[in-house]
């Protein structure tokens, strides 16, 4: 069963586990980048590596050494609405990692030595994505699908970004995100709730209890122009995006499973016909992003250059079949299938668990039972999938984004549908 209190003014959701002997814990901040506001973009994600890098009382060598030596580990992730940082070990470790956790979030010094060491370790990352042409064209749909939204900020940040942050600049953020109103805390696993409860009062107590700032996340945007990349390399990495429903919005059920026949795995009809059929790529897949109050969805291949524009023509046509209603009962049978299966199967999972728990309060202000997912993935028609294609499935707003040595004559795209 799982429950929700406060504790020091903190949001706490825990499910307790008996037949595991691990834990998962997380902390979320809700400091994603459409929050970073008046920061340089990047702060979140540059903040989230300094929070390893030393408190008043751990090195960050100690924080590394202390989760090795139990055989457990502590990471973090960012993403455009929040960060997380979170630890999973055996449950007999529990005070360790609420202690860990509380201590890298509210005790980190923000060395100047080594944040400039870290600085040149996030630009290093920039560049190792600049260099995979897959991630940068993924990365690069997103911003110039968003344009100037919020949502259209590159979680890692520019070079030029990163480098105009100070040591200042990020004590303010953390001061103004890292607050006990705008944290949630999520466990998942084998642990006594006394304990645990008595643990986050003990070790949370000193936590900031300001309210963060309001920043309104628009509604709206504008998609930029398509853009080019010219890559010295063999292949043309492409992306399309268009528009696609919102964390909160019923729709997602539908399109999930619409993506899922589309381009979600080796029997969807990218893969089938482009792929198996004709030969013409080893990679393409397609993906949803939603967010709070708005979502993307992206079609991604690499391919060869001379074959680019015949892989294009074939996926907008597959796009186009699915709103003319060529849908089987079989697609629609396993496409709903596939999607309870990931969602159910990672319910095994205490960190899936975790991460549920504290989505679900982000997006909601409620745990949503599995069992009202599955009913709604359940109720899922042919017409919804039909519905919701031609609702956020729009060719004339539709943007795209390339990479490769051949450039792309974009305009001709549309002009083949």
């Amino acid at each position: 069963m799982v429950k929700i209190k406060k504790i020091n003014d903190i949001t706490v959701i825990y499910e307790k586990l008996p037949y595991v002997k691990s834990i998962s814990i997380g902390v979320w901040v809700k400091s994603g980048t459409c929050y970073e506001g008046r920061f340089s973009t990047g702060i979140s994600h540059f903040t989230e590596h300094m929070l390893f890098k030393g408190t008043k009382k751990r090195t960050a060598k100690d924080i590394a050494e202390e989760f090795d030596r139990v055989g457990g580990y502590l990471n973090a992730f960012s993403s455009k609405e929040y960060t997380c940082y979170y630890a999973r070990l055996i449950d007999e470790h529990l005070e360790l990692a609420v202690e860990a956790l509380a201590d890298i979030t509210i005790n980190s010094t923000f060395e100047p030595e080594e944040l400039e060491k870290e600085r040149e370790v996030v630009i290093e990352e920039i560049m190792m994505y600049e260099d995979n042409p897959d991630e940068l064209v993924n990365d690069m749909i997103n911003e110039i699908f968003w344009d100037k939204h919020p949502f259209g900020r590159n979680i890692l940040g520019s070079i030029e970004s990163v480098n105009s942050i100070t040591r200042d600049n990020m004590v303010d953020f953390v001061g103004e995100h890292y607050t006990a109103p705008n944290l949630i805390i999520s466990i998942a696993g084998n642990f006594k709730e006394i304990e645990f409860k008595k643990l986050i009062a003990k070790y949370f107590s000193d936590i900031s209890r300001k309210n963060t700032p309001k920043i309104i996340i628009p509604e709206t945007f504008k998609s930029r122009k398509p853009v080019f990349i010219k890559k010295d390399i063999k292949q043309t990495h492409f992306c399309l995006a268009t528009t696609g429903p919102s964390q909160v919005n019923q729709d997602k059920f539908a399109f999930g499973i619409l993506s899922s026949i589309l381009g979600g795995g080796m029997s969807s009809r990218l893969f089938q016909k482009i792929r198996e059929k004709f030969g013409l790529v080893y990679t393409i897949y397609s993906y949803t992003q939603s967010h709070a109050n708005s979502g993307m969805f992206v079609v991604y291949f690499a391919c060869n250059e001379k074959n680019t524009m015949k892989v294009i023509d074939l996926t907008m046509q597959e796009m186009i079949n699915i709103m003319k209603n060529t849908i089987t009962k079989d697609e629609l049978i396993r496409g709903k299938e596939q999607l309870k299966g990931n969602i159910v199967l990672s319910l095994e999972n205490t960190s899936a668990r975790m991460r549920r728990q504290a989505s679900s309060l982000i997006y909601y202000d409620r745990l949503i039972p599995i069992e009202e997912v599955v009913s709604s993935i359940d109720n899922v028609s042919i017409d919804d999938i039909v519905r919701v294609s031609e609702k956020y499935i729009d060719f004339k707003k539709m943007t795209f984004c390339a990479a490769g040595s051949q450039k792309i004559k974009f305009n001709e795209i549309r002009s083949n549908l």
